[in-house]
């Protein structure tokens, strides 16, 4: 069995947006910096074979010190642990993942410059492609090596799917299915796939939330192979979790009665969340009455 951990839009330099006041100074601890030491640990506990990350690792060029010095440290525990780490460039660190990976030891760029480029992971061949520049408007799988499946390959890709007009890679759900791969991990929109089944395709989602639209799961994904067959298992790291909640309010006859009704909402949504293996640090609810 060959196990990565895969981890999308990162995001390092930004901080989640709009907290309430008292949560403000622990904005940092509740960002993406301390989601990607959680996912360092989670890959040595469940000792993995590598760690991919797929693109926009970065918010933008400016944060290249923020980066390093937050990826130098994760990086340099994970090749302790023998564990090597390979990501993609997305639309956000075009420029920023180049001159961080020939900065950083044990961090490998695949794909460099819009050309797709293979990496041997045990069993499993893994391939890449980054984004070249800010804006790619054809689709990255236009000169996609859909040579025979032979063995177990694993296709790592920032792009926009379904959105013919995109500026930022579009690919069409019908190529990815149609490409020989075993899988596709793809990074650029938050919001995460249902990656279950033997051959997982989709999104990853943002490893933690960033604003109050990315509600629901958010961590890193834990990618096992055996005997050709490629399963997905998402880990619950994150530090910040939105929810989103309807309540129905038309029973209700006093308005006295609201704050019960979003305190029961909220004991609910505790008691549920306490029922897995991690707590969020925060949970924010978004309620529509």
């Amino acid at each position: 069995m060959t196990t990565l951990l895969a981890i999308g839009d990162m995001h390092l330099g930004r901080l989640p947006a709009n907290l309430p006041e008292d949560l403000r100074s622990q904005q940092k601890a509740l960002g993406p910096d301390t989601a990607w030491m959680r996912c360092v640990n989670e890959a040595i506990n469940h000792r993995v074979d590598a760690v991919v990350l797929a693109g926009d690792l970065v918010e933008q060029a400016r944060d290249f010190f923020v980066a390093y010095g937050q990826l130098k440290g994760g990086l340099e525990k994970l090749a302790t642990a023998g564990i090597e780490t390979y990501a993609v460039a997305g639309n956000h660190d075009v420029h920023v993942l180049p001159r961080l990976a020939a900065e950083l030891e044990h961090l490998t760029l695949l794909g460099a410059g819009g050309r797709w480029e293979t990496a041997r992971i045990k069993d499993i061949e893994l391939i890449g492609w980054s984004f070249p520049q800010a804006e790619v408007r054809h689709s990255p799988l236009d000169d996609f090596p859909n040579h025979r499946l032979e063995q177990v390959r694993i296709g790592l890709l920032h792009c926009d799917r379904d959105k013919s007009g995109s500026r930022h890679a579009p690919v069409s759900s019908t190529d990815l299915a149609a490409a020989q791969v075993s899988a596709w991990l793809l990074g650029h929109i938050h919001q995460p796939d249902d990656l279950g089944g033997d051959r997982p395709i989709g999104y990853l989602g943002s490893v933690s939330a960033l604003r109050a639209s990315e509600t629901g799961h958010r961590g890193p994904w834990l990618i096992r192979t055996d005997q050709g067959r490629v399963q997905a298992e998402q880990l619950l790291l994150a530090p910040l979790r939105y929810e989103a909640h309807t309540l129905d309010l038309t029973a209700l006859k006093r308005a006295e009665g609201l704050g019960a009704r979003i305190l029961e909402c909220a004991r609910k949504s505790l008691l549920r969340l306490a029922g897995g293996e991690r707590l969020p640090d925060a949970l924010r609810l978004r309620l529509t009455l």
